[in-house]
C-alpha cells in the first residue's frame, strides 16, 4: 500500500488521466495502512519509501554543496551584482511534519508534487489547525491537495509576495493502529 503512494507521489504533476473532457484526475494517492501493534506496519512501510528516502539524502547532499559554492560566489561578487546569484532549491520528494504554510513553498519549488510519508500518521492528523486554535481551514486546504487542486498562501511569504500553486499535487503513505485511527475519525 506505500508502494502505491510513492509511485504515485513520483508520477505526481507529471500525468493525468482523463476520465471525460474537462474531467482529469491526477495522480494522487493517499494510502494509510491499518494494523495492530506488532503486525509489522513499519517494516513494510519502511521498504516501500527506501528508493524516494535514499534520493532525498543524495538530493539533501547536493543542495549543501550547491548553497556552499553559491555562497562562496556570493562572497565573491559582493558589491557588484550579489543579487543576480540565484540562490540553490532544495529539490524535495518527501515531506515528515508539515504545515499548510510549509508545504505551500515546498510545492512552489517541486512542482512535480510530493508525498508526505509519516510511519505513525496521527501526527499529521493531530498537526491540523494546531496554530489557529482549531479554527483555521488546513483540511480545507488539504482535500485541494487531494485533487490536485489550487492553492494560494498570503502568509509567510518573502517580500509579501503570496505563493501560489496552481497544481497542488500531494500523496500520503503512513501507518495507523485501528484504536488511534477511531479516536482520530
Amino acid at each position: 500500500l506505500p508502494l502505491l503512494a510513492a509511485t504515485a507521489s513520483v508520477i505526481g504533476n507529471s500525468r493525468v488521466i482523463v476520465l471525460k473532457q474537462g474531467w482529469t484526475e491526477p495522480a494522487i494517492l493517499w494510502a494509510v495502512t491499518v494494523a495492530s501493534s506488532g503486525q509489522r506496519k513499519s517494516p513494510a512501510f519502511d521498504l516501500a519509501l527506501d528508493g524516494l528516502t535514499h534520493n532525498e539524502d543524495l538530493a539533501y547532499a547536493e543542495y549543501e554543496a550547491k548553497v556552499k559554492a553559491w555562497e562562496i560566489e556570493k562572497n565573491k561578487d559582493e558589491g557588484k551584482a550579489a543579487g543576480s546569484l540565484e540562490k540553490p532549491i532544495l529539490r524535495r520528494s518527501v515531506l515528515r511534519e508539515v504545515t499548510v504554510d510549509a508545504i505551500a513553498p515546498i510545492l512552489n519549488e517541486n512542482p512535480r508534487g510530493v508525498i508526505v510519508a509519516r510511519d505513525e500518521i496521527s501526527a499529521l492528523f493531530g498537526g491540523f489547525d494546531k496554530f489557529r486554535g482549531g479554527k483555521g481551514e488546513e483540511v480545507a486546504h488539504w482535500l485541494e491537495f487531494h485533487r490536485g487542486g489550487k492553492v494560494t498562501v498570503d502568509r509567510k511569504t518573502a517580500m509579501g509576495i503570496p505563493i501560489h500553486v496552481p497544481r497542488a499535487s500531494v500523496s500520503i503513505a503512513g501507518t495507523i493502529q485501528p484504536g488511534t485511527l477511531t479516536r482520530i475519525l
